[in-house]
């Protein structure tokens, strides 16, 4: 096995031919060096040579001034609106009511066994989805007030 690749190995070697340096190899790569010498040079003197032009004194204000003037200005609309906020809180405000209710023994014995019943049918609600709308109810809120508070202190 190692013989035959070495018989591949070889007649790959014999495909490429043989290497026959060029005489002025080593004079045509001096030549292209130094072109590159006398090129770099010749820069760094019209470099040198050229003051820096900068932007005129109200450039900055200019072009602030044109991007302003194309773009419109956004109209903020929330995604959802305002009456939709005070139905969630209500339906938090109940269902804690509702919690704190079942607690309390000031009921009389009907109304209590409906809150305790209304309480049973919750805890019947696996915990991950509570705990999800909790968050997500909690999300929301703390969005909306960001968002509003971010518009407050652009309209100031």
């Amino acid at each position: 096995m190692n013989t035959d690749k070495k018989d591949r190995f070889k007649k790959i070697i014999k495909l490429g031919g043989d290497e026959n340096p060029v005489v002025d190899f080593t004079a045509s790569v001096m030549k292209t060096i130094e072109a590159d010498l006398q090129r770099e040079t010749a820069l760094k003197v019209l470099l040198q040579q050229e003051d820096a032009v900068g932007p005129a004194f109200s450039f900055t204000a200019n072009v602030m001034a044109q991007i302003t003037a194309h773009k419109p200005a956004a109209i903020y609309k929330p995604i959802i609106p305002r009456k939709a906020w005070y139905g969630i809180a209500a339906m938090m405000a109940v269902f804690f009511l509702l919690i704190f209710a079942a607690n309390t023994s000031t009921h009389n014995t009907a109304q209590k066994n409906w809150l305790v019943d209304t309480i049973n049918y919750t805890y019947a609600i696996p915990p991950i989805y509570l705990m999800a709308l909790v968050i997500a109810v909690v999300l929301l809120l703390a969005d909306y007030l960001i968002i509003q508070l971010k518009g407050k202190a652009h309209a100031v």
